[in-house]
């Protein structure tokens, strides 16, 4: 109940930091209005596919089913705004950011060999972790047998192997750590505390997916800290492309060891 009250603090924290500076970045971020309504719709599709699974999953309450419908309009808003705050900092800390949004991306300009690299290092340490450490599954996550087995696979690749890691990377890598090199400056001690700081709220997010928190805590914090690193040295598409890699073999080696 305590990292409930704690999570849902954050999150009011970050809502109000986003609409602050979505203000302070208006000017500077005008410019990538249309591709991150773009950028938006695509997540937002994703969004909605995962509310008609979660719907036919289970039988939820008359008002479950208004707050998942509300979330997908509240999904492209926020996702449009937050993109473009970052951004915004980003100009503003002289970092390209998205590459998509500066429109410099394409699939040619993914260095594979880096991200393969990143994605199976986090893989294995992952499995390393949780040979040591074996994870106790919280009970909201385990599947019941009355769920439709297929529409929760879908379920999850979808939600864990795609949304999450866009949705994050985002937030925690795009906006946070700019947010902080905004605060903090570009010297040394800046760019730690701007990588360490949103990596550790971002590691405490994680909190209730496993009985045993702190597992997942030491399963996931090395990414935050990587995928920042690789924030500064490529872009945002890296990163949530490692994450989604990264994502998607928990997702899969989930059901193939169930």
């Amino acid at each position: 109940m305590k990292s409930i009250i704690i999570i849902l603090i954050i999150k009011i924290i970050i809502f109000i930091l986003y609409v602050v500076y979505y203000n302070k970045t208006k000017e500077e971020s005008l410019k990538y209005k249309q591709k991150s309504s773009n950028f938006a719709v695509g997540l937002t599709a994703l969004v909605s596919i995962n509310v008609l699974l979660i719907l036919n999953i289970k039988d939820s309450e008359t008002t479950i089913k208004v707050g998942l419908i509300l979330g997908i309009f509240l999904s492209f808003v926020l996702s449009k705004c937050q993109l473009r705050a970052s951004q915004g900092l980003c100009e503003q800390n002289n970092y390209l950011g998205s590459s998509y949004l500066t429109g410099n991306f394409k699939f040619s300009n993914i260095d594979w060999k880096y991200t393969m690299k990143i994605s199976i290092s986090l893989m294995i340490w992952s499995a390393v972790v949780f040979i040591i450490y074996p994870p106790q599954i919280a009970k909201d996550v385990i599947i019941k047998e009355n769920d439709i087995y297929v529409l929760v696979v879908l379920n999850n690749i979808i939600s864990i192997g795609f949304i999450a890691p866009i949705s994050e990377e985002i937030l925690y890598r795009f906006f946070g750590v700019n947010l902080f090199i905004r605060w903090f400056g570009k010297k040394r001690l800046g760019i730690i505390i701007a990588i360490t700081i949103p990596t550790v709220i971002w590691t405490y997010m994680h909190s209730g997916m496993l009985l045993n928190d702190w597992v997942k805590y030491i399963q996931v914090f090395p990414m935050g800290i990587i995928n920042s690193y690789v924030l500064f040295k490529k872009d945002l598409e890296h990163c949530i492309l490692i994450h989604i890699l990264f994502n998607l073999s928990l997702v899969i080696s989930s059901f193939l060891l169930a």
